[in-house]
């Protein structure tokens, strides 16, 4: 990630920051070598595809590498706890077995790699 364009939420902001700069020392390299932080939001894949950003860190693999696949891209996960920084959670849809029932076609119709760009535009969602 040294010396790349690296895209996290909330860039320039010191949490993302801090999770590169511990992965840059994980892999021998100085905690402040040069990067430009780049804060698409928490579109990272359209970061990448678009070529704002050479990496993206804060990834779900349950999320963002699948919607990469799906448009094609070649995403290489590199895993924050193999890189010294503490696992985190995944992004997970829960329901009640009542809801599941009730609306079969409704979350049969889901699309989880659409539904992120609705949800900045409640009439649409």
């Amino acid at each position: 990630m040294a010396g790349k364009r690296v895209q996290y939420p909330g860039a320039p902001g010191p949490g993302g920051l801090a999770i590169v700069r511990t992965m840059i020392e994980a892999d021998g390299g100085p905690a402040d070598a040069p990067l430009t932080p780049v804060n698409h939001s928490f579109y990272h894949t359209d970061a990448l595809a678009t070529g704002i950003a050479d990496v993206a860190t804060l990834v779900f693999y349950n999320f963002e590498v699948v919607e990469a696949q799906h448009r094609g891209l070649n995403p290489r996960l590199f895993a924050l706890k193999d890189w010294g920084v503490p696992d985190y959670a995944e992004l997970i849809l829960t329901a009640r077995e009542r809801t599941l029932t009730e609306y079969v076609a409704t979350l049969r119709a889901f699309d989880p790699v659409a539904a992120p760009r609705r949800i900045p535009h409640p009439p649409r969602a």
